[in-house]
C-alpha cells in the first residue's frame, strides 16, 4: 500500500493545504525507475479513490502476464501459444503479493519487449527501432532489474542467431543509446552497494518449492511440485523428440534453453541485495521457467495439447483459489486495522510494531504496510513511508524527516494492532502517549502535547471584545486584546500557534520564511472577518496566495516594493471549531519568501 500512499501524495503535493504532508515530504522528480505505478495510480485518483485506483493497477498487473505470454510465444513459435496458458498461473507470483507493483508491471512488459525485438530482429528499421524504444522507456521507468535483463537477453540472442558480424553490430549500434541509459543509471545510484547472499538451503529450497507461485504458505506446494514435474517431463520429451529422434542438435530456439540456464546460475550465485536494491533472486527466478517455454517442444498430437491446456487452466484455478481464501483472511484481519477511524486532519502518524502479524506471514507479510490507510484522503502524514528514505522513489523525505522522527514535533498518533496491553513494545511510549482509542485488536496512540483542551484561549481572551489581534515576529506589545506571534510558538489543542517548522526568521517586526507556514486557532463555529498585513523587504516584490481551511482565499497577489504595508481582508466561515491559515509563496529563487506582519480574527 506504501506506492498507493505515494500515488496519493504525488497527486496531491500541488495543494499547499496539505501543508503537514508538504512540510514531511518532498517530490524527487529525477528520470529514475520505480515511475510508472506511481504515475498511474496518481492519474487515476483524479477519477476514483486511492483503492480503486489500486485495484485498477492490479489488474493491469494480473491481466497483462497472460498477454504478455501469448505475444512472446507467437513472436517467436505461433505453434507454442498453447503453453501462454501458464500466463494465468504467473499473474499471482509472490513479488506481486509484496506489493512490487512496477515490477511486476515490468514482468510483462519484459516479454513483449523480447517478443517484438525477435520478431523484427532481421529488419530493423527506423520506425521498428523507434516503437522499440517507446517499449525500453516505458520498461525503464517500471522496474531497472527487468530492463537491464532485456537488454541482456537481447545481447545474448543476437550474438547466437544473427548469424553474422554485421547483423550483430548494427544491433550492438541501435541498442547501445539503452546500454548507456543503463550505465548512467548504475553510476549515479547513491543508495550504497553492500552485498548480502543467502545461504545454499535458501536457494535450494526456493528451487524445489518454486517459490515465485508460494506467496503466504505453503499450501499451494503439492501444485507447484506438479508443475516442475510436468516441466521435467517436457524438457525430457523436448530432448527425445526435437533432438534425439529428430537428429537437429542445434536449432534457433535452443538460444531460450540456454537463456532459462543462465537466469538460473544467476539466481543461484547473485546476492539477494545489493545496497538497497533487494529480492533479487527471487526477481530471477520469476523468469526461469517463462523463458524455458518456446524451447519446449509443440510437437504433440491435438488431444495431448488439449489435455496440456486443462491442465495448465486447472492448476491456474487451484492456484486462483487458494489466492482468494487467503486473500479472505487477510481481507478479514486488514479490517481489524486498516481504516477504522478518521484520524484528524493535519497529522503526523506512525504504526507500532505488533506481538503478531497475523496468519498470513509464513513469506510475504500483507499486514505491513496497511496502516498507511490513515493517510488515504486529506493531510495526514505517514512518518513511516518506507519509500521515502530511498532516492528511487518519486517522494522523499524533507529536511531531518525520517522513519523514526518528525522534525516539527513529537508525531502526533501511534497505531497499532495485536499488541497486548503488558506488551512490552509499548513501554517507550507510557509517559508520552494516552490510549485514544481501543477497538478490539486495534489500539491508538495519541501524544499528551495533542489531548482535547477543556478550554479554549479564544473563549477566555474575547469575552468583551470577539477578537484577537497578533504582531508577528519579536515585537512586544502591551495593548489588551494583542498579542505576540513569534515564530517558536507551537499550536495546541484549545490555543493559537503555528503548526509548521516555518516561519523560522523574523524581519523587522514580521515573520518571514520561504516554506509554506500554517497558523491554527481554536475557536466557536461561525462566521469570522480575518485581516492580513503583510510587508516588503524593500529589495524584491514576491507573489503569495493564501488558504483558509482548505479553501483558497481570493486570488493570488503581489506583495510589491514599498513601505506601506498590504493589507487584505476575508470572511471565513469555521464549520469544525478550527481555523487554519496558510501562507504559500508562488516564486521561485531569490523572490520565495513572503513577510507577514499582522493578523486579526473578528467574529461576525
Amino acid at each position: 500500500m506504501n506506492h498507493v500512499y505515494n500515488a496519493y501524495i504525488l497527486k496531491s503535493y500541488h495543494d499547499p493545504a496539505l501543508y503537514k504532508t508538504r512540510e514531511v515530504f518532498q517530490l524527487n522528480l529525477a528520470l529514475f525507475p520505480n515511475w510508472i505505478s506511481h504515475l498511474l495510480m496518481a492519474g487515476l485518483m483524479f477519477i476514483v479513490p486511492p483503492l480503486i485506483a489500486e485495484k485498477l493497477l492490479l489488474t493491469l498487473c494480473i491481466v497483462g502476464v497472460p498477454l504478455a505470454f501469448l505475444y512472446f510465444l507467437r513472436s517467436i513459435d505461433p505453434d507454442n501459444t498453447f503453453y501462454a496458458w501458464l500466463g494465468f498461473l504467473f499473474s499471482y507470483h509472490y513479488l506481486l503479493h509484496m506489493g512490487f507493483y512496477n515490477f511486476a508491471l515490468s514482468f510483462a512488459l519484459f516479454f513483449i519487449v523480447i517478443g517484438y525485438w525477435w520478431r523484427n530482429r532481421h529488419v530493423m528499421t527506423a520506425e521498428r527501432i523507434g516503437i522499440l524504444y517507446l517499449m525500453l522507456i516505458a520498461l525503464y521507468f517500471c522496474h531497472i532489474v527487468s530492463y537491464a535483463l532485456s537488454l541482456a537477453v537481447i545481447a545474448v540472442v543476437a550474438c547466437l542467431t544473427l548469424r553474422r558480424l554485421r547483423p550483430v553490430i548494427i544491433c550492438a549500434g541501435y541498442m547501445m543509446p539503452a546500454g548507456f541509459l543503463l550505465l548512467n543509471y548504475l553510476l549515479d545510484s547513491t543508495q550504497g552497494a553492500e552485498h548480502q547472499y543467502e545461504s545454499g538451503g535458501w536457494i535450494w529450497e526456493y528451487l524445489w518449492k518454486n517459490r515465485s507461485l508460494l506467496a503466504f504458505n505453503d499450501d499451494f506446494l503439492w501444485a507447484n511440485l506438479v508443475l516442475l514435474g510436468f516441466v521435467i517431463g517436457l524438457v525430457l520429451y523436448t530432448v527425445w523428440m526435437d533432438k534425439l529422434r529428430a537428429r537437429k542438435l542445434i536449432a534457433e530456439k535452443d538460444v531460450f534453453l540456454i537463456l532459462a540456464v543462465i537466469f538460473l546460475l544467476l539466481f543461484w550465485k547473485l546476492p539477494r541485495a545489493i545496497g538497497s536494491g533487494g529480492w533479487i533472486n527471487e526477481r530471477l527466478h520469476l523468469f526461469v521457467i517463462p523463458l524455458l517455454l518456446p524451447w519446449l517442444s509443440t510437437r504433440f498430437h491435438r488431444i495431448v495439447k488439449q489435455s496440456l491446456v486443462g491442465c495448465w487452466i486447472l492448476l491456474s484455478l487451484v492456484h486462483l483459489g487458494y489466492t482468494c481464501r487467503d486473500m479472505s483472511v487477510y481481507n478479514r484481519e486488514m479490517s481489524e486495522f486498516a481504516r477504522i477511524v478518521e484520524l484528524p486532519d493535519h497529522t503526523v502518524f506512525k504504526r507500532l510494531d505488533p506481538d503478531y502479524w497475523g496468519t498470513l506471514t509464513k513469506y510475504a507479510l500483507p499486514y505491513f504496510n496497511g496502516f498507511v490507510s490513515y493517510g488515504f484522503s486529506g493531510d495526514r502524514a505517514y512518518i513511516h513511508n518506507y519509500e521515502a528514505e530511498f532516492d528511487y522513489f518519486p517522494i522523499n523525505f524533507k529536511g531531518n524527516n525520517n522513519r523514526d522522527a518528525y522534525d516539527g514535533d513529537p508525531i502526533t498518533y501511534r497505531i497499532g494492532w495485536n499488541i497486548a496491553e503488558d506488551s512490552q513494545k509499548l513501554n517507550p511510549f507510557h509517559q508520552d502517549y494516552d490510549l485514544s482509542l481501543s477497538d478490539g485488536s486495534l489500539i491508538i496512540l495519541r501524544h499528551k502535547l495533542f489531548d482535547p483542551a477543556r478550554e479554549r484561549v479564544w473563549d477566555l481572551e474575547t469575552k468583551k471584545t470577539g477578537m484577537m489581534q497578533f504582531v508577528m515576529g519579536d515585537l512586544q506589545t502591551s495593548q489588551p486584546g494583542t498579542y505576540p506571534l513569534v515564530p517558536e510558538l507551537r499550536y495546541r489543542p484549545g490555543g493559537y500557534g503555528w503548526d509548521t517548522l516555518s516561519p523560522r526568521h523574523t524581519f523587522n517586526g514580521g515573520v518571514q520564511d520561504s516554506e509554506d507556514a500554517a497558523f491554527v486557532i481554536d475557536l466557536p463555529n461561525g462566521k469570522y472577518q480575518i485581516g492580513f498585513k503583510f510587508q516588503s523587504d524593500m529589495v524584491h516584490p514576491h507573489r503569495i496566495a493564501l488558504y483558509g481551511n482548505g479553501q483558497r482565499l481570493g486570488k493570488p497577489f503581489i506583495i510589491p516594493v514599498a513601505q506601506v504595508p498590504i493589507e487584505k481582508v476575508w470572511l471565513i466561515e469555521v464549520t469544525n471549531e478550527r481555523l487554519t491559515l496558510v501562507i504559500h509563496s508562488l516564486d521561485r529563487g531569490k523572490n520565495a519568501y513572503w513577510i507577514w506582519s499582522g493578523l486579526t480574527i473578528k467574529r461576525q
